[in-house]
């Protein structure tokens, strides 16, 4: 709380019952906080209340927390003393009266000045009834002069019997003595000065001498300043006076009259049987805020002869710039409704907030002038400048008490500097580019004014000439070296460009200060003013002298080519950029039969059979575009109207920048080649027909397979069946012998044949591949043999194997073979284990993907490694181990089928491994 002091609230402790609920209520819960932090004033007006022998309440702070004396507690009933209303807001604890006395609390909060009335509106929770009696309502001023609370004095009018206070008049002296505030009694008619703090005799500036004389002879010069009317008025009339900022004139011992204003309560001081000895006054210096406040009302009217006098924004500030009290707009800025807290968010661009408020800081630190060109949203929420300047406006004594501001707006300003800033960027960057170019450039650059004398030269030229610019400045051509003839020359050239206002063009040579002569290629061009008139001739100059050197070489070049090319067999020509021939060789016009003219430019065309010549023109605008190599198999027409088969092989030919320079093709003559290729297609498609006539007898011997030679090893397998299930044939051990040996031999027929159909037909299946998940084809594989793994207790270990692209039903019937292997050659009392990886690898610069089938079966001896894959091959008695010795052999042709091959590896009675090598698609 402001002012607060540690303080210890005895007088809340001494035979008083309301003090007793004060001191024991738990205060923390409320905004008041603990007794012991509560502001002096408060303070003092409950140990004035507590001994008072008239019925009081206090109404404290805005929410009116309630206090109220023994006196005022032996008026309520029973009932309603039981509900200690202490503490509690006003309609909180009086809420069927609150609305009758609200309305005056408030007036009394808001004017600052005390009233009164005859109602007793407490008489509805009294216990005897009483209704004569007078509300006195005064204001209770806090440390700073504001009203922070209402005090209510209850005066019966008729003699009602008045209670003795409690005695405590030591406590009520101490509290005087700790106010901040001036705080005196005055005693009998002459207001004898009975007791005093030190804040009030500071304020006289006296000593306590001053106790125990008459206010008058201390303060003569408070005659005639109506100070002794109120204070009789309210001792002889028990009335209770407040004043508002009343100014009192003090004579100082110095000589100087020094005037202060105060706010102050003047009201009855009762001894303790109850009679009124005298006036307790309670004061208030609010001196610094009148000041402060009659100068704000100066400022308020210079801000408006500021606002009337400048076609400028104006603004004011409170002094810590937290709000914007007053913005005038003109039209660039919103104005302002009411005073602001968020100016900075509503006027200040985003870019610029952090800008302006740590100057703002820096000038409330310094209380200097803020100045500061910055952006702001204008009233259309556009963005612009503004230039703003305000100056803090202080008291006497230094303090500010608020800032006048103007603001100018400068958008218009900021955008030509802005414009000008860009042009500047412009010019410097072109200034920094000319530069670079001129002096990195191995041309050479130069300008002449219209004496033909050089103004300008750039490093390039200077060094030809062997000199520095300050040697050259100036120079006209026969100073810098150029002989008479060459000076003339130019000085002619010079002459035509300025009266023909268009550049002119030459080739010369001259002797370069390091190299020797050198051959030059030049342009001068005129230089144009605003008026359209010559004001200078500016010059480039490029060293051709390589160039020359390479056109020279060039055509010796061409000569030997061409000399060549007479004497290849080969048909040859050439052709410019643009596609369009412009050299054939002699064979070319003795095999066509034409002239130069004849195939000239594109004309060559017209010699290209009808049948390939527009896939050839379509190729040969491919590669003028492209630039790639030109390749195609066409006819050619003969003299003799006959045409043959050439192939061409047209290439570009290229400068050292990568440039196409020419085109260059040779057709060769390939007519006996395709005649071969002719009777080679013959004979292919001749063996084709074979293979096909093959391919359909082994699809006959295939039908014959899987019908005519099953269907008797079936009826076989039938009348098998139903010897063992006819209950009256009667068979010796013999002939049951015989008859399961039937069985199986048919069986293994059957399955042999099924073999053989299924090995001769994988080649002439046609299947399309497709991407295929090893994990998904060995979980089908796992579920297929499920009965014979749980059989022979197996188990199959594998895990994150690959894609491969092939043919599904293939890839299964591959892995399922080699599993089913690995099941069936095994030790009866090992159970089968089989594990199934696969990692990348290379063979001959081929990636593959290998996938090992292990297994810890029987084995074999590695020397058999090859021969496992023959058909009909078997390492072990078909007695102990069933088979046809076709599945390995089924395998290895269904791998190559895939482009693959499978090898084997193995020990006798130690187990196998099968490694598949498929292509890597990946």
């Amino acid at each position: 709380m402001e002012n607060a002091i540690p303080f210890t609230a005895t007088y809340t402790k001494k035979g008083s019952e309301a003090g007793k609920l004060i001191h024991t209520y738990d205060w923390s819960s409320t905004p008041l906080g603990l007794l012991e932090s509560w502001p002096l004033t408060l303070h003092f007006s409950l140990n004035m209340l507590l001994h008072s022998g008239l019925p009081m309440v206090l109404f404290w702070d805005k929410n009116a927390y309630c206090f109220y004396n023994d006196a005022f507690m032996r008026r309520l009933r029973e009932e309603v003393k039981a509900v200690a209303t202490i503490g509690k807001a006003g309609i909180e604890g009086w809420p069927e009266i609150w609305p009758l006395i609200k309305a005056t609390i408030d007036l009394v909060r808001e004017s600052g000045e005390g009233t009164s009335d005859d109602s007793d509106a407490f008489a509805l929770y009294s216990n005897d009834g009483i209704a004569s009696n007078r509300h006195y309502y005064s204001p209770v001023y806090d440390e700073s002069g504001a009203v922070s609370g209402v005090l209510l004095t209850i005066v019966p009018t008729e003699n009602a019997p008045v209670r003795e206070p409690i005695e405590n008049a030591q406590d009520f002296r101490g509290i005087v003595e700790q106010a901040p505030n001036p705080i005196f009694v005055l005693k009998g008619e002459n207001m004898v000065l009975a007791m005093a703090n030190e804040p009030l005799l500071s304020m006289w500036g006296v000593d306590r001498n001053a106790i125990g004389r008459p206010m008058l002879e201390t303060l003569p010069e408070l005659k005639g300043q109506d100070f002794m009317e109120l204070l009789l008025d309210v001792y002889r009339n028990k009335n209770i006076i407040t004043g508002k900022e009343k100014p009192v004139t003090f004579h100082r011992t110095d000589g100087s009259v020094d005037t202060v204003y105060l706010n102050f309560t003047y009201q009855p001081y009762k001894e303790t049987n109850g009679t009124v000895s005298g006036v307790l006054v309670i004061a208030h210096d609010v001196t610094g805020q009148v000041i402060d406040r009659k100068r704000l009302e100066e400022s308020e009217l210079r801000f408006r002869a500021l606002v009337t006098a400048t076609s400028d924004v104006v603004y004011r500030m409170n002094p810590d710039w937290t709000e914007m009290q007053q913005l005038v707009g003109r039209g660039f800025l919103s104005d302002t409704v009411s005073p602001m807290q968020n100016w900075i968010e509503k006027y200040i661009h985003p870019d610029d907030q952090v800008k302006v408020q740590l100057l703002v800081n820096k000038a409330v630190e310094t209380q200097r002038i803020f100045e500061l060109e910055h952006q702001v949203f204008k009233v259309d929420g556009s963005i612009g400048w503004t230039f703003s300047r305000a100056i803090p406006i202080k008291n006497e004594t230094g303090k500010i008490i608020e800032w006048f501001g103007a603001a100018s707006d400068i958008t218009q300003r900021k955008k030509f500097e802005q414009e000008l800033e860009a042009t500047r960027d412009e010019l410097r960057s072109s200034k920094r580019l000319h530069e670079a170019v001129t002096s990195s450039t191995p041309d050479l650059i130069y300008v002449f004014d219209l004496n033909y004398k050089f103004i300008y030269a750039n490093q390039a030229l200077l060094n030809m000439w062997g000199r520095t610019w300050q040697q050259s400045a100036g120079q006209g051509l026969l100073a810098l070296g150029y002989e008479p003839w060459h000076a003339e020359m130019h000085e002619r050239e010079i002459d035509q460009v300025i009266v023909t206002k268009k550049m002119i063009r030459g080739e010369v040579a001259f002797p370069h200060a390091v190299m020797g002569y050198r051959m030059y290629d030049y342009i001068f061009a005129p230089v144009l003013n605003e008026y359209g008139e010559v004001e200078a001739i500016a010059g480039t100059t490029r060293d051709i002298s390589d160039l020359k050197v390479a056109e020279i070489a060039l055509k010796h070049s061409e000569e030997q080519f061409r000399t060549l090319t007479q004497s290849l067999p080969q048909l040859i020509w050439t052709a410019d950029i643009n596609g369009c021939s412009d050299f054939f060789n002699q064979q070319w016009y003795d095999y066509t039969g034409s002239q130069p003219e004849d195939a000239a430019g594109k004309g060559w065309f017209s010699y290209i059979h009808p049948h390939h010549r527009a896939e050839l023109y379509e190729k040969w605008e491919k590669s003028l575009k492209s630039g790639d190599s030109l390749a195609f198999e066409f006819q050619l027409k003969a003299g003799d109207g006959k045409y043959q088969w050439f192939y061409i092989v047209g290439n570009p030919i290229k400068d050292e920048e990568g440039e196409i320079l020419k085109w260059v093709s040779a057709l060769t003559n390939i007519e006996e080649q395709k005649a071969v290729e002719e009777k080679l297609e013959r004979l292919v498609n001749e063996r084709t027909g074979a293979l096909q006539r093959s391919n359909d007898d082994l699809e006959q011997f295939a039908h014959v397979a899987s019908h005519d030679l099953k269907e008797p090893v079936r009826k076989i397998k039938t009348f098998v069946d139903r010897l063992e299930q006819d209950k009256g044939t009667k068979l010796s051990e013999k002939g049951q012998s015989y008859l399961n040996k039937i069985n199986t031999a048919a069986n293994r027929m059957y399955d042999m044949i099924e073999g053989v159909l299924n090995y001769s037909s994988i080649d002439n299946a046609e299947q399309p591949f497709s991407s295929i998940s090893l994990n998904e084809t060995l979980n089908s594989i796992e579920l297929d043999l499920e009965i014979l793994m749980n059989q022979k207790k197996a188990h199959i270990v594998y895990e994150n194997l690959p894609t491969v692209k092939g043919a599904p039903l293939l890839i299964y019937q591959l892995f399922y073979n080699l599993i089913n292997n690995s099941l069936k050659f095994t030790s009866p009392d090992t159970p089968p284990l089989i594990t199934i990886t696969a990692q990348q690898t290379s063979k001959l610069g081929i990636p593959y993907m290998q996938i090992d089938v292990k297994d810890n079966g029987i084995g074999f001896e590695q020397t058999q490694a090859q021969k496992i894959f023959n058909s009909f091959t078997r390492l072990n008695s078909k007695d102990k181990f069933e088979g046809t010795g076709l599945g390995l052999a089924l395998c290895k042709k269904i791998v190559e089928r895939h482009q693959g091959y499978i090898t084997a590896s193995g020990k006798e009675n130690e187990g196998a491994v099968f490694s598949i090598f498929l292509p890597d698609m990946n």
